[in-house]
């Protein structure tokens, strides 16, 4: 009997040490995934874009999910935004239930990415759930910007994306206003009008007297949006059938 329970300990001590070497690795290889990812997260949060694309590429020790999500942003970044919506859309799901701090940025991203593409509804369902799930982990500026552009773009829901036809090659003639603006000439039908040149926009404002005269249907709902003097002002949505440019071939 003696015999018997020495030989089950051994049995039992065999297997616990076989257990310990074989998970000893494996812990060591997450806290150095988990290190890295932290590292990277650093560099983001930084905004140092440079160093995070080089440390992507020799990289070898990060999860699959955690590369996705610092590749998803960076191709954000580069305007990639196809790419982008692609990595990080099946992240959604399992980072707001494990990692809420990465859920706002791939949210916030994914928001991003949606304006850019023109897909308006999208754009408006990210920013109604960051505001309705992630506000306990913003700050207190973050909260305001989202809050912000939930209403705004809300007010697109269900319009249809933009687009832009070209035909051959041309110039399009610019001139400076008092402020130095740059302005262009531009046609909505049969009506022309002076407009500041934006590149980075990705909505045109107008005023609500031209909207008036170009007959355009101006939303009931209204939202707040910062003009580029930065003064805050009330903004409605209208669509306009079509713009051109006053251009030279």
């Amino acid at each position: 009997m003696r015999c018997s329970l020495s030989s089950i300990a051994g049995a039992v001590l065999c297997a616990l040490v076989v257990v310990a070497c074989w998970s000893s690795p494996r812990s060591k290889n997450t806290g150095t995934a988990q290190g890295r990812a932290s590292d990277l997260n650093q560099l983001l949060q930084e905004r140092h874009y440079l160093e995070l694309s080089r440390a992507l590429l020799s990289d070898s020790d990060l999860t699959a999910s955690d590369r996705a999500f610092f590749e998803g942003i960076m191709a954000n970044r580069r305007n990639r935004v196809t790419e982008s919506i692609a990595m990080l859309e099946p992240l959604v799901p399992s980072l707001s239930a494990t990692n809420k701090e990465w859920a706002v940025v791939a949210l916030s991203t994914l928001a991003d990415d949606y304006e850019k593409t023109f897909r308006y509804s999208d754009a408006a369902n990210s920013y109604a759930e960051l505001e309705s799930r992630f506000l306990p982990f913003m700050d207190d500026q973050e909260r305001q910007r989202v809050s912000t552009e939930a209403v705004r773009w809300n007010l697109l829901r269900g319009a249809p994306p933009q687009s832009a036809e070209v035909k051959g090659s041309f110039t399009v003639p610019t001139r400076r206003d008092k402020m130095g603006l740059p302005e262009v000439s531009v046609e909505f039908g049969q009506v022309h009008e002076s407009l500041i040149l934006d590149t980075g926009a990705n909505l045109s404002a107008i005023s609500f007297s031209l909207a008036q005269r170009l007959g355009l249907k101006v939303s009931h709902s209204a939202a707040t949006s910062r003009g580029i003097a930065g003064r805050r002002m009330t903004v409605h949505a209208a669509l306009s059938p079509n713009l051109d440019s006053v251009r030279q071939s």
